[in-house]
């Protein structure tokens, strides 16, 4: 147990030093998701239908294109190659729709899983965290996708339990400042778009980190 903390504390530690390397190409990408959250936010607010369920489909398939991109240019990063902007823009588009797909299928897995006593959500949760980064790593499709992220992961539950823990922990501090005011003034809302213009960009790049010392093992 405490050896896997140590592996999990290293894999951030690494993701933060390449993160300083990049910090203005990872941050901007950070900026433009989280304008595209806050423009979805207010769009949102607009309709006359809101549901949860209803943002969040329309921050994901907006917001793809900047996690297609975060993705890819971490996996440049780590293995310390040029970033070409040409080409994130044509892997983008050649990966949106099936990289939507899978997203959109792991939320359905991962929910139906929590509703049925919250162990098999989390189960789900570990053992297909990787399924939307192999679209654009290892050009996966669909099943393809989900069955890969099950091997990488095999003989290493534990750690990645632990890895989604603590990024969960990270998207919990901006979302629980979303609610603070001061003097009528949604300044938790503010704090919350600052932080994640780093948090995301980070989570990224840790699990593109998990996903290579998956690979290697």
């Amino acid at each position: 147990m405490n050896e896997e903390i140590l592996n999990i504390k290293k894999i951030f530690q690494e993701a933060f030093r390449l993160y300083k390397e990049s910090l203005s190409l990872l941050m901007s990408l950070g900026l433009i998701y989280t304008i595209i959250i806050e423009f979805g936010q207010v769009v949102f607010q607009n309709l006359p239908s809101q549901s949860p369920g209803l943002l969040f489909l329309m921050n994901m398939f907006v917001s793809a294109f900047v996690s297609i991109a975060l993705v890819y240019v971490a996996s440049e990063i780590y293995q310390g190659k040029e970033i070409d902007l040409n080409k994130v823009f044509v892997i983008v588009k050649g990966k949106y729709w099936n990289y939507v797909t899978v997203s959109i299928a792991f939320l359905v897995v991962v929910v139906s899983g929590i509703l049925f006593f919250v162990v098999p959500g989390a189960y789900f949760g570990t053992i297909f965290i990787f399924a939307d980064l192999l679209v654009i790593l290892e050009n996966k499709i669909f099943v393809e996708a989900f069955k890969r992220s099950a091997d990488l992961v095999r003989g290493h539950f534990l750690k990645v339990f632990l890895f989604s823990l603590v990024t969960a922990c990270f998207l919990f501090i901006p979302n629980a400042m979303g609610a603070l005011r001061f003097n009528g003034l949604n300044v938790g809302r503010i704090f919350q778009m600052c932080l994640m213009v780093f948090i995301i960009p980070y989570i990224t790049m840790a699990q593109v980190g998990l996903y290579y010392q998956m690979k290697e093992n």
